[in-house]
């Protein structure tokens, strides 16, 4: 009678090898072990795999034994997707635009750690597919569309777990295009001047499609004396 009633204390000892459960000798350690009011007993921060739980029961006179079982942490959760809601894509001088998944990403985050990412357009086009990859691409034929692009970020944690969300990506052009007059050029007043390429046009470059408007300015007098001045305007689709 003098042994009668017992108590427990409770250690824990995460397996050499996480994939195995094959018992592991030692004491283990309650550094991670909180006993509450209730006299139950919790455990944190358990590595992911497989973790052994050590009970020792104590009686009244201080005799013990002791037992274990394993337990085998799991993630199943999947992280939490945080987009960009609108990104702002500039196409550099090749017309071209690679952007990684991280640009897109406004803290993704989850339970057990780090993420990564990976993006893709929400339609396959001229410009990049539809295939989640490490990066996005766009190009020029982006620029004119006003609505932007639709792309996909999917967002893995460290045991494949994914979560989706979606941004508008603003495919913008700020590179002005280079352009080049004709000379100038001075002729006589009974010349025909009913056709003005006649004396040059201008040429023009882009990192993108450009075109050119023209203006014309006629300061001719009566006689045909005068100035004609003419404006090449280029205009790149940005």
């Amino acid at each position: 009678e003098h042994c009668s009633g017992w108590t427990y204390d409770v250690k824990h000892l995460p397996a050499i090898d996480p994939k195995n459960c094959t018992p592991v000798p030692g004491l283990g350690t309650d550094h991670n072990i909180i006993r509450l009011p209730d006299g139950r007993y919790q455990v944190f921060n358990m590595p992911l795999g497989c973790n052994w739980i050590y009970y020792t029961i104590t009686d009244g006179c201080g005799n013990s034994t002791r037992c274990q079982f394993d337990i085998e942490v799991v993630d199943r959760t999947p992280p939490v997707a945080v987009c960009h809601e609108k990104t702002v894509i500039s196409l550099g001088s090749t017309g071209k635009a690679t952007v990684p998944a991280s640009v897109f990403d406004d803290h993704s985050h989850d339970n057990c750690g780090v993420v990564s990412f990976k993006v893709r357009r929400m339609d396959s086009g001229p410009c990049g597919s539809a295939t989640f990859k490490d990066n996005a691409e766009f190009c020029c034929q982006d620029v004119s569309d006003a609505d932007g692009i639709t792309v996909v970020l999917r967002v893995i944690d460290q045991n494949n777990n994914s979560s989706e969300c979606m941004v508008q990506a603003i495919v913008q052009d700020k590179l002005p295009p280079i352009i080049t007059c004709p000379d100038d050029v001075r002729v006589d007043c009974d010349i025909d001047l009913s056709d003005l390429s006649a004396f040059g046009n201008a040429s023009a470059t882009d990192n993108c499609q450009v075109r050119i408007e023209t203006r014309v300015y006629n300061n001719l007098n009566t006689c045909n004396l005068g100035e004609i001045i003419r404006e090449f305007i280029a205009i790149d689709n940005g």
